[in-house]
């Protein structure tokens, strides 16, 4: 589970600018979490068969951020994302639905939206 970090942006342009910057860095994230065989439960939370994956694609959307940061400066233009949180575990998980509890989904949100700072990847 990740975070974007948006405080700034809404406080300087408002909640609206805040919403299309965080549905840019989602339309962002997408395609490399596709790509290192993730599965979509939610929009900041992803499952993965297999830790190395999900290690991959953390790893790998920092980078591609970095290079993406580097070309469309300023306040706003910018996809920041506050860090992410792994954890490995069982789910209940019910495809095709919205339903998906257990310790991993609590535990990588505390990590990733509450603790993690400056992209940090925290896993346990």
């Amino acid at each position: 589970m990740y975070e974007f970090e948006l405080d700034e942006v809404e406080k300087e342009f408002g909640a609206e600018a805040g919403l299309e910057l965080k549905f840019k860095g989602l339309a962002f994230v997408e395609p490399i979490m596709k790509a290192c065989n993730a599965t979509k439960l939610e929009d900041v939370l992803w499952f993965f068969e297999s830790p190395k994956d999900a290690l991959d694609a953390a790893l790998r959307i920092r980078r591609e951020l970095r290079i993406y940061n580097q070309s469309h400066r300023g306040l706003g233009n910018q996809i920041d994302i506050t860090g992410f949180g792994m954890h490995l575990g069982e789910i209940l998980y019910y495809a095709g639905t919205d339903v998906h509890w257990g310790d991993p989904v609590n535990t990588s949100s505390k990590l990733g939206q509450d603790t993690a700072k400056h992209g940090q990847i925290l896993i346990t």
